[in-house]
Order: C-alpha cells, then sequence, then structure tokens
C-alpha cells in the first residue's frame, strides 16, 4: 500500500475513527464537540477531523497500534485500516462481483436487505436494544448459505452476530451499509479467478 506523505493531514469522519479505536461513533462525536443528531448514516459531507484533533489518549492509542503493526504513525495506520475492503481470492488478487456466481450474490442481497436499516441505526441503539432488534429479524440459515442446504431454520444468535461483526469489519467506518460486497459470504470469492465469470 502506497501512503501519502503527509498523512497527518489525512482527515476522517467520527464513525472511521470509532472503528479503528474500537469506540462508539457517539463518544468520538461527544468528545469532538459535535450533537448526537450526526449519529445517523451516512452523510457524504459529514464533518472530517484530522488525528491531531482526537483526544491525547486516543492519539497514543493509534500510535502504539501504528509501532504493533510496523507503521511509522498513527496517520499510516487510520490510512491502512480504513482503506475499502475488496474482495480478494486465495492469490490475493481483487474479484469483481460480476465473476462470482449467482446464488451468492443473491443470498448477498437477502442478508443485506435484512441488516442494512439496522445497522444504519444502530448508533442510536444500547448493545442490548441492537441484539433485540437483531433476534427479531428473519435470517435464516437456507437463504445465506451454499452448497449443502443447511435448512430453513432460524440463524441462531452468535451466527447473526458474526454476521454483523464481519459487515461492520468490512465497512471499516465508512457508513457505506449498502454497498453489496461487504455481505459476500468469503466462499463467493475465495476461489475465483478474475476475468472468469461463472453462472
Amino acid at each position: 500500500m502506497a501512503f501519502p506523505l503527509l498523512t497527518e493531514a489525512q482527515t476522517y469522519t467520527a464513525a472511521q475513527f470509532a472503528y479503528v479505536l474500537k469506540s462508539t461513533k457517539g463518544e468520538v462525536l461527544q468528545f469532538l464537540g459535535e450533537p448526537k443528531a450526526t449519529l445517523y448514516i451516512h452523510d457524504p459531507h459529514a464533518k472530517r477531523w484530522t488525528v491531531s484533533a482526537l483526544s491525547q489518549e486516543w492519539q497514543e492509542q493509534l500510535a502504539l497500534e501504528a509501532r504493533r503493526a510496523k507503521l511509522v504513525d498513527a496517520g499510516q495506520l487510520m490510512i491502512a485500516r480504513t482503506e475499502t475492503w475488496q474482495p480478494r481470492n486465495r492469490a490475493g488478487e481483487a474479484v469483481s462481483i460480476v465473476d462470482m456466481k449467482t446464488g451468492w450474490i443473491e443470498r448477498a442481497l437477502t442478508l443485506r436487505d435484512n441488516l442494512v436499516e439496522l445497522l444504519e441505526w444502530r448508533h442510536e441503539l444500547s448493545p442490548s436494544e441492537f441484539r433485540e432488534e437483531l433476534g427479531a429479524k428473519k435470517l435464516r440459515s437456507g437463504r445465506l448459505n451454499t452448497g449443502l442446504n443447511y435448512g430453513d431454520c432460524d440463524l441462531a444468535p452468535l451466527q447473526r452476530r458474526r454476521l454483523v461483526h464481519r459487515v461492520v469489519n468490512r465497512d471499516r467506518g465508512s457508513e457505506h451499509f449498502e454497498r453489496l460486497e461487504i455481505y459476500l459470504d468469503e466462499r463467493a470469492f475465495i476461489d475465483v479467478v478474475p476475468g472468469e465469470t461463472t453462472s
């Protein structure tokens, strides 16, 4: 990955800082003096800040993480951790969604339709409220897997949380939860050769 020469000049949204710091968007916004109303998803004109706008404690946390990752500074860490996620095969090649089997794409669409609204509003919910809402969603294993049919029973709470965790990690604080790629099962792309379209 090529890093800009002046990483300290790069700016980030509160959601991106929250993702890398493993904090919450609300906590970051509160420190930055922004109103809670800005919690809601995704504003293309969302306010952005440099790393220096964060508290000393958070800056030190980022600097420590940067050293552990063998990066120069917190700026490089933020760039690396918030880079747009791409599906990649075993060889590390980026795979386009057009090269994936239709069945996997349909399953990603189903998952997105079920989760996107909840993910967009998750900052407004307490952890217990989020778990309750997630539990009420109709996520069924037969619609989210391919190959062997695991039946049409509801996914267990742990499976649901793992799916959400995967989507949030792939989003990397960008809050583009309508992006289909982040809902794909790894099996949709791990063995795909770019340019070889499958049905």
